[in-house]
């Protein structure tokens, strides 16, 4: 099997995800009759250039979580409670009129709580100072997209040329800010900083994809891009191009995907994707393979893999962020370069056997 290194941390083996089990294991308990526990998150929203908390009262929201959970703002801090375990999605943070509002990079939950977390807006001055600096006029109804390129360990790259990105047509850059995360137009590379600034970006998703012959691989959520918005991201940059992986077992590799990601436990004892999906886990991989590949989904009316087109295929095009989302309450996988999206899809490509 091969596996490609990823800077954002996989969930570990559930703690407890038997079917119809005490969920009381789970952070923020359960009344004991198998209900899935939700999170929350608390956290503080602060200026880019500062790292220093919102003078005003802040904007958050999320995207990603449906249904979306409740929010408190106190000042520019912020509560979220009611989050899915296993979820992946997107804040978004501002404080009008000063500050524009900014999605955060992607935000990834296990089982666990989270506290003192802190996320990003750009001030409508520094946006200000992007446009300028660089020379860019903004197009009407588009974004922009500042993302920091990274190690495998997470650590920010310098030395990522210009080069290396491949951008659709209509956006401009990359632009990239120096060690200070100011805005350098004479720079042609990632400096310290690690970031990198692409306009004109229309609203949607968007992934900052690597060109062929870059001899690098760029790994960015999907990440969502509304107009008058701004959208902040990170980018794991690794050598070489992404493998699909091959040899892929369906009982050694991806049957733990879905106990490790939390699956299992949407899908089974109370969980909300037993009666949303009609998809029955209960932890064995023999019942998950025939769940897949044997049984039809009443929704779609298909078997779940998709052997003449694999990246169709209902078990990876579900739990992933699209645009407009579909049913699926929450985001699974990252990106189509998510290492576990990859596994399946290479298990589905070699025929989705019961190995």
């Amino acid at each position: 099997m091969q596996t490609q290194t990823w800077a954002f941390a996989l969930a570990s083996v559930l703690a407890a995800a038997a079917c119809g089990g005490d969920s009381g294991d789970v952070p923020g308990g359960g009344d004991g009759d198998g209900e899935v526990a939700t999170l929350s998150i608390t956290g503080t929203v602060v200026d880019f250039s500062t790292g220093e908390a919102l003078a005003g009262s802040a904007t958050v929201s999320t995207d990603g979580l449906s249904p979306p959970p409740t929010i408190s703002v106190t000042g520019a801090s912020f509560q979220i409670e009611g989050i899915p375990p296993y979820s992946n999605f997107h804040l978004l943070a501002g404080s009008p009129p000063d500050y524009r509002s900014t999605y955060s990079v992607i935000v990834e939950t296990a089982e666990s709580n989270q506290t003192g977390l802190e996320f990003a807006a750009l001030s409508e001055d520094f946006v200000d100072s992007l446009y300028a600096t660089f020379g860019v006029t903004a197009a009407a109804g588009t974004s922009l997209v500042v993302a920091k390129l990274v190690d495998d360990q997470g650590a920010a790259l310098a030395g990522v040329k210009s080069s290396a990105f491949a951008l659709e047509i209509g956006m401009e850059g990359p632009f990239f800010l120096d060690a200070d995360r100011q805005p350098d137009a004479a720079l042609t590379e990632s400096s310290a900083s690690g970031y990198v600034v692409v306009f004109q970006v229309v609203p949607g998703l968007v992934n900052l994809v690597a060109a062929e012959d870059a001899g690098v691989s760029l790994s960015m959520a999907d990440s969502p891009v509304a107009a008058r918005a701004a959208t902040l991201a990170e980018i794991v940059v690794s050598d070489g191009a992404i493998v699909v992986p091959t040899n892929v077992s369906f009982s050694q590799d991806v049957s733990p995907i879905f106990e490790a990601r939390g699956c299992v436990l949407c899908h089974s004892g109370a969980g909300i994707g037993k009666d949303l999906g009609g998809v029955h886990f209960n932890g064995e991989s023999q019942k998950m393979y025939k769940e897949l590949v044997e049984e039809i989904s009443a929704n779609h009316g298909t078997v779940r893999v998709d052997l003449e087109n694999p990246a169709n295929s209902l078990v990876l095009t579900m739990p992933s962020k699209e645009d407009p989302p579909d049913e699926h309450p929450n985001v699974t996988f990252l990106s189509n370069t998510d290492p576990d999206y990859l596994l399946i899809l290479g298990w589905i490509q070699e025929g989705a056997l019961n190995n």
